[in-house]
């Protein structure tokens, strides 16, 4: 991991100290190339890490280059996170091919269709997954009250904090039923600075770590995810894990795990007014009702293990490095 990143990394994860997993973290393309000479596959995550690696790999010798099997593990269409024809976009666009031959795998059946779509490159599907071990339900909680919750990220466009603000103002103005409000991602002067004014009915748990999200998940019976898309939607089925109901945009790779009104609330998150219509929806369920979608997230959930999302890679690396050079 690169070292501007490394003590959030720690932070979030101190798990994983200590245990079998040998984490290292480098500074400079000449530092990440020493460590990928004692690999037999590096792999790439982000656009910015395909750049630093296609740097890296300069430094070593034909020979090692030779030997180093490629990946990119594909988390989202970032073209998609910068405006069209900036140099972001320029980096992002070009990334998917930056690395020869190197193995494209993606989480979702969207991603490996954009991919292909706009690059003509096969992408391999994994087997997505969710820490079953943090995300679980509290089923013995009797409340008197429906929670919604959602996360207000300020500083991500595409995860739509002024609609999703919009949303839950509209929710405290005009629900007539009992219901909590509750927010997290940002704090009360990073609302502010983006022009997203705090309100006396809607609370605000601010940044939370990662250890502290299942506790908000499980406390919640709605969670609404309005982001104009998502490649997968992890958030959305670690809420289900939690024994709580999504409401996830239908743009994007959530159908990955996510059946409307089965499961989830699954809508075209560009418009208010479908946000609204399932919302209410939801609210005005009879507790059954409410009880059979939460039952049915729950099994969905139990469908997505990090047991079985690792040995589905471990399949491509092993096949990777058993084809001829």
């Amino acid at each position: 991991m690169d070292a501007k990143n490394w003590a959030s990394f720690i932070d979030n994860y101190p798990e994983l100290t200590g245990k079998a997993v040998v984490l290292r973290s480098y500074d400079t393309p000449k530092a990440l190339a020493e460590l990928m000479r004692d690999c037999d596959v590096a792999v790439a995550t982000t656009n910015v890490s395909v750049a630093e690696v296609s740097i890296a790999l300069e430094a070593l010798s034909s020979r090692e280059r030779a030997a180093l099997k490629l990946a990119y593990y594909v988390q989202d269409y970032e073209p998609l996170f910068y405006h069209p024809e900036s140099e972001g976009w320029r980096v992002a666009h070009a990334s998917y091919g930056a690395l020869k031959d190197a193995a494209l795998f993606a989480k979702t059946k969207w991603l490996c269709d954009v991919v292909y779509l706009n690059h003509g490159i096969k992408v391999r599907k994994v087997v997505p997954s969710i820490d079953h071990g943090i995300y679980y339900p509290d089923l013995s909680v009797e409340k008197d009250h429906i929670c919604v919750g959602a996360m207000l990220r300020v500083k991500t466009a595409r995860r739509a904090p002024q609609r999703t603000a919009r949303i839950l103002q509209i929710l405290r103005d005009t629900v007539s039923q009992k219901i909590v409000l509750q927010v997290f991602g940002s704090s009360n002067e990073e609302l502010e600075s983006a022009g997203i004014a705090t309100s006396d009915g809607i609370v605000n748990r601010g940044r939370l770590k990662r250890m502290e999200v299942p506790a908000f998940m499980r406390a919640c019976d709605l969670f609404l995810d309005l982001s104009d898309f998502q490649a997968f939607g992890r958030t959305g089925l670690e809420a289900m894990a939690s024994g709580c109901i999504p409401l996830v945009p239908t743009l994007g790779g959530t159908a990955e795990y996510a059946i409307h009104g089965k499961n989830a609330l699954v809508v075209d998150t560009r418009s208010d007014r479908d946000i609204l219509d399932a919302v209410r929806m939801f609210l005005n369920l009879p507790d059954r009702d409410r009880h059979t979608m939460q039952q049915a997230a729950l099994e969905t959930a139990a469908n997505f293990s990090v047991r079985k999302a690792a040995l589905s890679e471990l399949r491509l690396f092993q096949e990777m490095c058993w084809q001829d050079p």
